[in-house]
């Protein structure tokens, strides 16, 4: 296999990125591309600011893929004829993306593997949504019980994340229809976007001493103080991934239980 496309949705990171780390495993050459949806531009539910916050995450991605050899590839239409095109035009055989559960992600993912090799690995959650179900196999609809078994699945043994790839190839001279230089939105956003600022909340969220996190509980409902990680607008274009913000969670606890060990064992 010498290419293999990813087509980026809800993934706009290098590290712990399942459907990058497929394409690599498969394909000498991997060409990243974005495609620019009519279907989100026409929604009612998508705002400026949502628009300006994942514009600013492609140029952020974009560069980090220039530091690696690569490039961002964005071409709109809908994603069908954009991805056939594509393949036409590069000779590749492959898609890898990452998998989606809303209904027009599956909807759109049908259609797309009705006519290409389309394969979806991961997700945009830490598990599948039916990997946490109850016994006669029906949806929970009370959180409570909901968060046990989802604990059981997602907080058992350590996780092993995909580190970001050292070097990504990608054949030169792809048309491109990027709209990355001509668009001043950032500021509009309200967030910083981009996989490092996302790492950055996580470690201001977990790290130190006294984190923000052993606070959470308390300050969560006080809109006066910064008492929640603000990760959701990067979990939700996938700027990081649940699997890093468990990891972070699970490494967090065992220091705390080392400390509080070592506490109860120092002498005096």
């Amino acid at each position: 296999m010498d290419r293999a496309i990813w087509w980026i949705r809800r993934d706009l990171r290098l590290s712990d990125n399942q459907a990058l780390n497929a394409a690599i495993s498969q394909g000498r050459q991997v060409i990243p591309v974005f495609v620019d949806d009519p279907f989100f531009k026409d929604s009612p539910n998508v705002s400026p600011r949502r628009v300006a916050f994942l514009w600013d995450g492609l140029r952020k991605l974009d560069a980090n893929l220039r530091a690696k050899g690569s490039y961002l590839i964005i071409r709109s239409g809908s994603p069908l004829q954009v991805l056939t095109n594509l393949v036409k035009e590069t000779g590749v055989e492959l898609i890898y993306a990452v998998d989606d559960y809303s209904p027009y992600a599956r909807r759109r993912d049908r259609a797309v593997a009705e006519i290409l090799n389309l394969i979806l690995v991961g997700g945009p959650s830490s598990s599948h949504p039916n990997s946490v179900l109850k016994q006669d196999s029906s949806p929970y609809t009370v959180f409570t019980p909901y968060m046990r078994a989802w604990k059981a699945v997602n907080m058992v043994g350590e996780l092993s994340l995909l580190p970001s790839p050292a070097e990504i190839s990608t054949p030169a001279g792809l048309m491109n229809e990027s709209f990355l230089d001509n668009l001043s939105l950032t500021s509009e956003s309200g967030f910083e976007a981009g996989e490092s600022e996302a790492q950055r909340r996580l470690r201001l969220f977990m790290g130190g001493k006294n984190p923000s996190s052993f606070r959470y509980a308390k300050q969560r409902d006080r809109m006066d103080l910064n008492g929640t990680s603000q990760l959701s607008p990067y979990l939700r274009f996938g700027m990081i991934s649940p699997r890093q913000v468990i990891k972070a969670a699970q490494m967090q606890s065992q220091m705390h239980q080392m400390k509080k060990r070592a506490k109860v064992l120092r002498p005096g």
